[in-house]
């Protein structure tokens, strides 16, 4: 049975019946409140009070027409009222307000879940961001599963037989949802709206954020939805940008390595060759230092030797070289007999010989300096038999200038 254990009070009059207070279970659940209905002139007057509390929210919307989107328990609490010639102008003219609740719920059709599913598919080289190729992926993705919601109440309001709900939030790990929705309850036509944002994670960008907008619309067994895909096509975008801006710089910095380690490489080859070049001029500057002390000793021990032959000289020993060898054509002179009687009283021998070398190498540079200087010959040119000069006769020219 819908609802079972009914109890109450009823109570009549001229032209009214009212419920002061009714109780009974439902779906479930338990419902208490008054009702009442007024005729005035052939006009009804109704108001209705109620409370609901723990019905099965999957077995009201299925009684109402919907399919089970909410599972879970429901509370409500609702004021109405509403005037009108038929019961159908009574429901059309309700209004009021109240607050519903869900505990314990999860909604079904949405999930929060595939923003990875998203990405997968517009990554793909050659994916297009349009509003053609991105509705059908997020539809997947957004549609279908479910979204566990918890606890949840809000408020709603009736007017002329529609009741409006707004500001609905509500989230789970994987995203969250704002939603509205309305429905008439005269004729059953209702409309929703639901904005999913997904949490992006590491995939997070400051200007935009992976959402999409789902509308529904219809009556009761004839739904359609909606999916709005420009807020999640701005993600995508800015993503893919930001991406490619990622990519650039990469190439960028990867060509500033490149030149790095090429002028490292640049210098360290000048720094190699520098050093190359200072080892070189060291090592020639050690080969001219030692080339120049081996000089400075080689004209040290010939300085040494002449001031050794200087010093021979003066003291009179003999030319270690020999004696000096006289000109060709200079006129020496025989020196003189020896006296032995003079040889013998001068003293001892070694006198005797320096002086003799002495006066040798005396009468050497005398000759050298008297040795007069032979004028040129000038050779005559031999005639020929007709009287005049001819060329010169090599050996007659030499035979003459020494019969001369």
């Amino acid at each position: 049975p819908l609802a079972s254990e009914f109890s109450g009070r009823l109570a009549m009059s001229d032209g009214s019946v009212s419920l002061p207070q009714f109780a009974f279970k439902w779906l479930g659940g338990s419902v208490a409140g008054s009702a009442s209905l007024n005729n005035t002139q052939g006009n009804a007057i109704t108001h209705l009070q109620m409370q609901a509390q723990g019905v099965d929210l999957a077995r009201s919307l299925a009684l109402a027409g919907y399919a089970p989107f909410l599972q879970g328990q429901g509370d409500l609490g609702v004021t109405l009222d509403g005037a009108g010639r038929s019961f159908k102008g009574v429901v059309a003219n309700l209004s009021g307000s109240g607050i519903a609740g869900v505990r314990d719920a999860q909604l079904n059709g949405i999930r929060t879940n595939g923003l990875g599913e998203i990405l997968a598919k517009t990554d793909a080289e050659g994916f297009k961001i349009e509003p053609e190729t991105v509705g059908p992926v997020a539809r997947e993705a957004f549609l279908g599963g479910s979204m566990h919601i918890g606890e949840l109440s809000g408020a709603f309001a009736v007017t002329r037989g529609k009741a409006v709900m707004r500001n609905l939030r509500f989230a789970d790990a994987g995203g969250r949802v704002e939603a509205e929705a309305e429905v008439s309850l005269a004729s059953g036509q209702s409309a929703a709206k639901a904005t999913v944002t997904l949490e992006a994670g590491r995939e997070a960008l400051a200007a935009a954020e992976p959402a999409v907008t789902l509308r529904f619309a219809g009556v009761p067994g004839d739904v359609s939805s909606e999916v709005e895909t420009a807020a999640l096509e701005g993600f995508l975008s800015l993503r893919a940008f930001e991406r490619e801006q990622r990519r650039v710089a990469m190439l960028e910095a990867s060509v500033l390595e490149k030149q790095r380690l090429r002028r490292e490489i640049i210098t360290s080859n000048v720094r190699i060759a520098l050093r190359e070049q200072r080892r070189q001029d060291a090592e020639r500057e050690r080969e001219e230092a030692r080339r120049r002390a081996a000089e400075e000793a080689a004209f040290k021990a010939l300085e040494a030797e002449e001031a050794e032959r200087a010093k021979a000289r003066k003291d009179g020993k003999p030319n270690v070289e020999g004696p000096a060898r006289p000109a060709a054509d200079a006129p020496v002179e025989k020196p003189a007999p020896a006296n032995r009687d003079n040889n013998a009283n001068t003293g001892s021998e070694p006198a005797t010989a320096q002086a003799e070398t002495s006066a040798q190498q005396d009468a050497l540079e005398a000759a050298k300096r008297a040795r007069p200087v032979p004028r040129p010959v000038i050779l005559p040119k031999e005639k020929t038999a007709d009287g005049t000069g001819g060329s010169f006769n090599l050996f007659k020219n030499l035979e003459k200038l020494l019969k001369n």
